[in-house]
C-alpha cells in the first residue's frame, strides 16, 4: 500500500471531477497571472459583469454600469461612420463646449 500524508489521492479525484473545465480554468488563472492580451474571431463576444464592466487604456476609459454608460478620456473622441449617427433621447440631450461648438 503507497502512503499519501498530503492526501493528493483526493485532490486528484476532485480535480478530475471538475472533467472537461480543467484545461480552461488553467488558462484561465495563468491569464490572470500573466496578463497577456485575449483575441476572439468569433461572430458574438459576450463579457458580461452583474453592476459594471470596465475597459481602461491609459487614461481613457469606458464603463458601461446598469445604470448607464460612461466615457471619459484626457485625449478627443472620434465619432467616425460611414453612415448616420443617430442621438435618441426620451429625456433632454445637453452639449457643452468650453472653447466653440459648430455644428454644419
Amino acid at each position: 500500500m503507497t502512503s499519501d500524508p498530503a492526501g493528493f489521492a483526493k485532490y486528484a479525484r476532485d480535480v478530475r471531477a471538475l472533467g472537461p473545465w480543467v484545461p480552461l480554468l488553467v488558462v484561465a488563472i495563468l491569464l490572470l497571472l500573466i496578463g497577456v492580451d485575449i483575441t476572439s474571431t468569433q461572430d458574438n463576444i459576450v463579457i458580461e459583469g452583474l453592476t459594471n464592466v470596465t475597459v481602461k487604456v491609459g487614461k481613457s476609459h469606458i464603463a458601461i454600469q446598469e445604470d448607464g454608460i460612461k466615457i471619459g478620456t484626457n485625449g478627443k473622441i472620434v465619432l467616425d461612420a460611414k453612415q448616420d449617427i443617430e442621438v435618441k433621447s426620451v429625456q433632454n440631450i445637453k452639449a457643452e463646449a468650453t472653447l466653440e461648438m459648430g455644428l454644419k
